[in-house]
């Protein structure tokens, strides 16, 4: 399930990209993934 939730990410960053998404809001997502992941250590 993590690798899925890791995969919907990075296509979710993929698709903000090309439509000129803002980039702090992109990291912003990654790294609410990452703690989603890690549980919080990340």
């Amino acid at each position: 399930m993590l690798g899925r939730q890791t995969t919907a990410m990075v296509q979710s960053l993929a698709l903000r990209a090309r439509s000129g998404a803002d980039l702090g809001e992109m990291q912003a997502i990654a790294r609410a993934t990452v703690d989603l992941i890690t549980g919080g250590a990340g």
